[in-house]
């Protein structure tokens, strides 16, 4: 009798870096703080029929994130239909995408006055977020998601769905919007 033996190896991979594809204040002017530069608006169309608009403050914005943000946070882009952003990507593989948000519009600082949820490249991130009721007026935070992006075959470059959706009845206040997105893409060994 012949007895076979096989060996199997195992190999540990683990992120070696995060490589800083996009840094966009949404609604707002390029900036640099703590280090980081922080590209002006773009990327962002209004689905079907709908505009899009900027609005910023000047009030202070609370975060447990560091206090560079503070600028990010204090303009937006919001739209009257679904907010869409195609962050162009250049390389397949795994992603990290950050969605910063704050409610800075004081006609939309009381619970249930505006709610919307959003989704990378159409998986729900966050269903029906009420930014006054669960963080408050004034106050920043962040939302992230690690997903695999896959550039098909013939294609030198592809683009990463950012939507922000009506989450109930539209009104003059109920419309979604951003703050700010970071997208990074995860370099292994």
């Amino acid at each position: 009798t012949t007895t076979t033996t096989t060996t199997y190896t195992t190999t540990a991979v683990r992120v070696t870096e995060r490589i800083l594809v996009h840094r966009i204040n949404c609604g707002g002017e390029g900036y640099e703080a703590a280090g980081e530069t922080w590209s002006a608006d773009q990327y962002y169309l209004a689905s079907g029929i709908g505009r899009t608009q900027t609005f910023s403050t000047v009030v202070p914005i609370e975060t447990d994130e560091d206090e560079s943000l503070e600028k990010m946070y204090q303009s937006e882009r919001w739209s009257s239909t679904d907010l869409v952003y195609n962050l162009p990507i250049t390389h397949s593989g795994e992603y990290i995408v950050r969605i910063y948000l704050a409610e800075i519009f004081k006609g939309a600082s009381q619970p249930g006055e505006r709610m919307f949820s959003v989704y990378v490249n159409d998986v729900l991130l966050t269903e029906a977020i009420d930014l006054a009721a669960e963080v408050g007026y004034a106050r920043g935070i962040a939302l992230g998601t690690q997903f695999l992006a896959v550039i098909p075959k013939g294609y030198s470059t592809s683009t990463i769905e950012i939507r922000a959706t009506h989450a109930g009845e539209p009104s003059t206040t109920n419309h979604p919007k951003i703050n700010g997105i970071e997208l990074f893409r995860l370099q292994y060994n």
